[in-house]
């Protein structure tokens, strides 16, 4: 079968690797502006595979059989834009090193690690206040993916107990070394119950907000927030209030609220969260990692 796969722009980097691995004849066709109207009916006319995010001006197409993003996201989809005939895959690779970001900034934020870094650096050797135990605390992952099984092992070592909630609504027995996993009316009680919050929820038209002002008064005041997810499942305001009144001891935020469109600089939130000492603050880095860009691409070849 002789396929034609649209590279949709920066995900022509793609095209030696593909060559060199698909045993079937492929054409490579690229498009370079996914908003020019006219560019993407011509390729989409005559594609079979599409390779990068999908073009917003596109109307369902019916030669398309496979939609390959090369991101983890789903936020740029609109499923209603796919006929039923249509496969949407995104990539993974992801949760080992997001798994390592979400210890790195517990113990940061457990140790007061920034706060005790700037003291000595001015000569003050103050120890400030005895830090909480990690071990025998409990991590309560929002979403149990990849992510949360990444997380098993850490949480075994530190000695964790791990509790989690999924999306699904049929939910089995948890898997080894996860004492509690729940379905979507969980939410609430993993909140209560976890000493670290740790959001990996994919954002949807449905999850936006999901941690709202609601959800956030229910974590404990001595908890810690790790977002590893997307910014705007957990509310803005609700989040920056309860560290702003340390109604919540700290969070650890990786995915924002507003991103840069160019390379200017941008600050990440509409609120002053770059004021606060009880935040660590990332730039969308805590799936980087040296060979993420291969093993994303293998597991494209792959689908």
């Amino acid at each position: 079968m002789f396929t034609k796969v649209a590279l949709v722009s920066y995900s022509v980097t793609w095209t030696g690797l593909y060559a060199s691995l698909v045993e079937e004849p492929v054409a490579f066709i690229p498009l370079d502006d996914p908003t020019d109207t006219r560019e993407v009916a011509q390729v989409l006319d005559t594609a079979n595979v599409v390779i990068g995010p999908w073009p917003t001006c596109a109307v369902p197409n019916y030669n398309v059989r496979l939609v390959q993003s090369t991101e983890a996201g789903v936020e740029q989809y609109d499923k209603n834009q796919f006929p039923e005939t249509e496969f949407l895959c995104i990539v993974y690779e992801y949760e080992q090193a997001i798994a390592e970001y979400v210890f790195m900034a517990l113990l940061s934020l457990r140790r007061d690690l920034m706060r005790c870094d700037k003291s000595l650096r001015i000569g003050n050797w103050g120890t400030g206040d005895p830090v909480p135990d990690i071990a025998g605390s409990t991590l309560g992952v929002e979403e149990f993916g990849r992510i949360g099984r990444a997380l098993i092992v850490p949480c075994r070592s530190f000695k964790m107990n791990i509790i989690s909630v999924t999306a699904q609504n049929s939910v089995g027995a948890p898997p080894e070394g996860v004492k509690f996993l729940g379905g979507p009316d969980s939410i609430g009680p993993i909140l209560v119950e976890s000493d670290v919050v740790v959001v990996a929820v994919p954002q949807t038209a449905q999850t936006i907000g999901l941690i709202g002002v609601r959800e956030v008064s229910m974590i404990k005041r001595s908890a810690v927030l790790i977002d590893v997810g997307r910014g705007p499942v957990v509310d803005e305001t609700a989040l920056y209030d309860a560290l702003s009144t340390n109604r919540l001891a700290g969070a650890a935020i990786d995915v924002w609220y507003r991103c840069p469109q160019t390379d200017e600089l941008c600050i990440p939130s509409n609120l002053p969260f770059h004021n606060l000492p009880n935040v660590v603050m990332t730039p969308h880095q805590a799936g980087a990692y040296e060979q993420r860009y291969a093993r994303r691409r293998a597991i494209g070849q792959q689908h």
